[in-house]
């Protein structure tokens, strides 16, 4: 097969990224997730991905951090160096530790390092790989991603091709079913007790390929562990667009409306920050990227001064609204004399450049240009890049404390009242009982006469 036709757009990387780190940390990128797991045999492991103490590629990770040109806590991160080299299972329950990993999170040079450590030694193997089976779908590429970050992909990779014949490009999507269906096997019967719970990721890409998402084309519905997860362009790194605000055609969006939510879409956060943007919305307690009945009742609000019908939801034509209000409103306190400068065609009916597509690109070049830089990496240059060997997969054991399945909090916010939040009801009841206790003071003296 030719070289061209493995390459994916930074988007493309960038979702599939995203999807493997919901199923490691139940979000799309979440830097600071500690797990440490008496019965996970990987240890203490961090990241987004989860670098594994007893693996080694927590102390490669923490080394490279340590290593890079303004690292906040590398002064305090260096002295577990060796106890990790040594993959010490008594860093497991090290607080002080934990602590001061939480807090590198936070850092700029924690979360690029992240970046380039996992596509280094994960990605890039990953795509060379898949590039060398014939794979040409983002999906069938992801799969062989979360495979190599999850582990065992050489053992499952032969089951599969005893059922399917060899991978290639004819019957990639055969292959990839199959192979799915065999790891989904192999994990529900594992003697590891943490294996048998992670069937879910297999559960996950089973269901994409019944929504026929071969493309991994944004939004993106994802059943993950007792929970659906939207991924849009809002849950990427915004460096990943040409303009990182305007990410997608309205139509990306999806509906964004009132819902039990387990964790943050970057969806909802983004729809959020536009309604504080115009005061709708409270910046600080209510941008929690849980979309709940407050945002709702802002958003009903914003349709009604717009002459729009209030359902409350945001739609393709509500969120072009939405954001042109927005931009008038920066438009405006830039020039200081309220005129408005109109958004331009683009950004006003399809806003953004077209995800996933062929000809994606991004400020810093091509999408092919910044996939085949993942996929052509010098393996020589570093000897460490290749996959586990073990026959084992590596559990993941998300984060420490994982957002329970079903969770019934309603986004964040108080639960709805005639259209209504409790926090919005209550001026309303206060001046309901200053009416009343006034009236009751009337008839009382009107008794006394």
């Amino acid at each position: 097969m030719s070289d061209e036709g493995s390459r994916l757009s930074p988007i493309e990387i960038g979702t599939i990224d995203a999807i493997v780190s919901l199923f490691e940390t139940n979000s799309p990128g979440k830097y600071d997730a500690i797990a440490r797991s008496a019965q996970d045999r990987g240890g203490l492991s961090y990241g987004k991905h989860q670098a594994a103490l007893v693996s080694g590629s927590l102390h490669r990770l923490i080394s490279q951090y340590c290593s890079a040109d303004g690292a906040q806590c590398a002064d305090r991160l260096r002295p577990y160096l060796p106890q990790m080299q040594a993959e010490d299972r008594a860093l497991d329950h090290d607080d002080a530790l934990v602590a001061v990993l939480r807090e590198a999170a936070a850092d700029p040079v924690m979360q690029r390092t992240q970046d380039e450590y996992f596509n280094h030694h994960y990605m890039g193997p990953a795509l060379r790989e898949a590039q060398a089976c014939g794979f040409v779908t983002p999906l069938g590429c992801a799969v062989v991603y979360d495979s190599f970050v999850h582990g065992s992909w050489e053992a499952m990779k032969g089951r599969a091709s005893n059922v399917a014949g060899q991978p290639s490009a004819q019957n990639e999507r055969q292959w990839i079913a199959a192979y799915l269906s065999e790891r989904r096997a192999w994990l529900a019967g594992h003697s590891n007790a943490l294996l048998p719970r992670t069937v879910y990721r297999m559960d996950c890409f089973l269901d994409l390929i019944r929504q026929d998402a071969w493309d991994l084309r944004l939004p993106l519905t994802l059943q993950l562990n007792g929970f659906t997860f939207t991924l849009t362009a809002w849950d990427l790194g915004a460096h990943l667009f040409d303009d990182p605000v305007f990410r997608a055609e309205a139509t990306g969006l999806g509906i964004v409306k009132a819902r039990r939510a387990v964790v943050a879409e970057g969806r909802d956060r983004h729809v959020q920050l536009l309604l504080a943007d115009l005061g709708l919305l409270n910046a600080s307690s209510g941008v929690d990227g849980k979309f709940g009945s407050g945002s709702a009742n802002a958003v009903r609000s914003f349709q009604l001064s717009s002459g729009m019908t209030g359902t409350g939801e945001v739609d393709a034509g509500t969120y072009v609204q939405l954001s042109n209000s927005v931009q008038r409103r920066q438009s405006s306190a830039q020039s200081g004399d309220g005129a408005f400068t109109p958004l331009p065609e683009r950004e006003r009916g399809a806003t953004g450049a077209a995800l996933n597509g062929a000809g994606a690109t991004t400020a810093a070049g091509g999408g092919a240009a910044v996939g085949s830089q993942i996929l052509e990496g010098e393996e020589s240059s570093a000897p460490d890049a290749q996959p586990p060997a073990s026959t084992e997969a590596q559990a993941p054991t998300g984060v420490e404390t994982p957002p329970p399945s079903g969770a019934e909090s309603v986004g964040g916010h108080d639960a709805i009242i005639l259209g209504l939040s409790w926090s919005e009801l209550l001026p309303w009841i206060g001046v309901a009982l200053l009416l009343a206790a006034l009236a009751f003071f009337a008839l009382a003296r009107r008794r006394a006469y």
